[in-house]
């Protein structure tokens, strides 16, 4: 099998393991930066290559390109969007999809398709105008809650609030900005989450994530810790329902825990594999390969 990975750093370390992976299992594999392709569309003839070779000979594509902007690869998300979406016209299979993948970079979008699922997630609001704010601050919302951004990963963008008042000021700042604020009641569950790596019908990893003293976000590269677990069968279940319903084959699950069982609070179509290898021991890039067939 010929595989083909889009991701914005060809020697990050999720991109190394997957090609060591790959070949490990006999297949040919090639990395690709976003910002070295080229597509040209022409009424007799459409092309779309890296340095100048035929990306429809692939069999798969992988898209690794992370969801958000930084490091100066504002441009390689759009890019990968639209070169995935070329590659599938011309019947390479994209894994995961382009439409699959715009959805899961928002996250109310996400949380749609989740509630329309009957998947248990916080109790969340989309308000647009100050004086829908305003009310839905005073009335409505339970504090302490959180604000998101829609787009973001890695926990930022993502900010605790205890009163009407300042619930009420981060959205207008954020308004401010042109940026639109999501919010969700805040669900303490001892400062932990779960992440689940779901590869087709199954998850494949899981480990829980402790926030560092000091804040409420157990992203690791935030300084949180993590350990190896093994979900009962009705929460992998879920984190499979969840992943689905995104339409992802392989994503990032994360998951509070509560008395009333678990709820879901993101699905991330991008997931790392450093941390969660490191954490379980599993080789989770061996398993996406293995997913390709």
């Amino acid at each position: 099998m010929k595989i083909l990975v889009f991701a914005h750093n060809p020697t990050g370390y999720a991109t190394r393991r997957l090609a060591e992976a790959a070949k490990q299992r006999g297949h040919e594999i090639e990395v690709a930066r976003p910002l070295d392709c080229v597509v040209r569309l022409n009424g007799r003839f459409t092309t779309i290559t890296h340095a100048h070779h035929d990306l429809t000979q692939f069999d798969v594509t992988l898209l690794r390109t992370v969801g958000q902007s930084y490091m100066g690869h504002e441009i390689s998300v759009p890019l990968e969007s639209y070169l995935a979406t070329q590659l599938a016209l011309a019947g390479v299979r994209c894994l995961n999809t382009p439409a699959a993948k715009q959805i899961a970079s928002d996250k109310f979008h996400t949380l749609q398709l989740l509630n329309h699922a009957g998947i248990p997630i916080p109790d969340s609001w989309l308000v647009g105008g100050l004086e829908q704010m305003r009310e839905t601050a005073v009335n409505d919302l339970p504090l302490p809650a959180v604000i998101k951004l829609p787009r973001g990963s890695w926990g930022a963008g993502v900010i605790k609030v205890d009163t009407a008042e300042t619930a009420l000021s981060t959205h207008h700042l954020l308004s401010s900005l042109s940026k639109i604020a999501t919010m969700q009641a805040f669900v303490a569950a001892n400062n932990q989450d779960i992440r689940a790596f779901v590869v087709g019908d199954q998850v494949v990893a899981a480990m829980r994530r402790t926030a560092p003293a000091g804040d409420f976000r157990a992203n690791i590269h935030l300084g949180g810790t993590a350990v190896a677990i093994t979900l009962p069968p009705a929460t992998q279940a879920l984190a499979v329902a969840a992943a689905q319903a995104v339409g992802l084959e392989v994503a990032g699950v994360d998951l509070l825990e509560t008395e009333a069982g678990p709820l879901v609070i993101e699905v991330n179509s991008t997931p790392g594999l450093e941390e969660i290898e490191a954490t379980t021991g599993v080789d989770v890039a061996g398993a996406v390969i293995d997913y390709l067939g």
